[in-house]
């Protein structure tokens, strides 16, 4: 709890007048100026005990959930306990959601009575927003001073950007020989897992022929696949300026992408502009790449070769390489990708303006305008 108290801006005014008020009494010997001087002060030492003391009402403040994604609701919950041993006047808290002040009428409450109060928080754009601290100001009836006491801690909002599942792509894999195997796994690959007994339509190179003599019954080496893809994502960050709504667009794709990839445990890494959000040498949490995606700002950044360079440099070991971006024509896209084309396979992302379509030689072009479509052609290619 902290507090803190300040003169209103009356305050400053009435005491302003008394300091003139007494310089002019004293210089001119007028009576009635010394009189309102007075008066002021005695105003100004009045006001002070109704700013002391504090407050029987204890608040408590729960947000849930505190990670949403755009458009999602929200709700806070505030919680006003009369503590005290008699009924408390009614008051006003001030709640503070995202920098902007919203009042709560807290009526007079029993000894040991609570009120709760249900109100929604901004979930319309994606960000981290501050809630809190709720305060409870108490001043004197003119107006003169006013103490506000902080009630509760500061809690944060997260509002992710929007996202889709997608399928794992079933090329462009990289070699995983440390990764996790299944029982469910499909058979074919080199890593050996078990030995299981014999189905219908295994291969019969697979016998395990002294298993099946000590069983009595026909066993098999069962080989799991242990490839997983190493997919990297670069978002155009150059959109954040010339293209907010677009933008937020790009930032949905990278999420839909990258939550499926964690989800499935497989390595990822996410760029927007010269900014990794998410890596090898990163937290892999699905909620902590989505907070980094919630704070990602508006500005230049890197130009898209220098991003797309930067992630191939940092990640040798990709296998796709996701690039999401807008505006461009085929021949632009064709020199901004060039050198990664040379290193691995590329994907790319179009967001359309103006049904603008591009389309690549040997690259495969997602041409979209909206998450659910974008959803839908990455699962062809899948």
């Amino acid at each position: 709890m902290s507090w803190r108290s300040i003169p209103t801006s009356t305050a400053w005014l009435l005491l302003s007048t008394g300091i003139a008020a007494f310089i002019g009494g004293w210089q001119l010997g007028w009576v009635e100026l010394f009189v309102l001087a007075a008066a002021c002060l005695v105003a100004l030492v009045i006001a002070v005990p109704f700013i002391l003391g504090h407050s029987s009402v204890t608040l408590e403040r729960s947000i849930n959930p505190n990670r949403v994604t755009v458009g999602d609701r929200a709700l806070a919950e505030m919680r006003a306990t009369n503590a005290g041993s008699r009924p408390s006047s009614s008051l006003i808290v001030e709640e503070r959601i995202a920098g902007m002040s919203t009042p709560i009428e807290v009526p007079s409450l029993r000894s040991g009575q609570a009120a709760e109060f249900l109100y929604n928080l901004p979930t319309e754009q994606r960000g981290a927003f501050d809630i809190g601290p709720a305060t409870v100001s108490r001043g004197d009836p003119l107006g003169l001073l006013r103490r506000s006491v902080s009630e509760t801690r500061v809690e944060r909002l997260w509002v992710h950007p929007r996202y889709l599942p997608t399928k794992a792509l079933p090329a462009g894999f990289a070699k995983d020989l440390e990764g996790p195997t299944f029982d469910t796994s499909p058979a074919g690959d080199i890593a050996f897992h078990a030995i299981r007994e014999y189905q219908r339509g295994d291969d019969v190179r697979h016998v395990h022929w002294m298993s099946t003599a000590r069983k009595g019954t026909l066993m098999v080496r069962h080989y799991v696949d242990n490839r997983r893809p190493q997919v990297a994502v670069v978002v155009d960050h150059q959109l954040s300026v010339s293209d907010a709504e677009r933008f937020e667009l790009a930032l949905e794709v990278a999420a839909s992408i990258g939550v499926s990839a964690l989800t499935r445990e497989a390595p990822l890494s996410c760029w927007v502009g010269s900014t990794q959000l998410a890596g090898i040498a990163m937290s892999t949490q699905v909620d902590d790449f989505l907070d980094r995606l919630s704070l990602v700002e508006a500005d230049e950044g890197a130009d898209p070769t220098s991003a797309l360079a930067a992630s191939l440099q940092r990640d040798a070991a990709t296998s796709v390489m996701v690039f999401v971006t807008s505006g461009y024509t085929s021949d632009e896209l064709l020199t901004i990708t060039a050198q990664a084309r040379r290193e691995t396979r590329v994907i790319v992302v179009n967001l359309v303006v103006d049904d603008r379509q591009v389309a690549l030689p040997r690259t495969k072009v997602l041409n979209i305008s909206g998450l659910q479509e974008f959803a839908s052609a990455w699962d062809v290619l899948a």
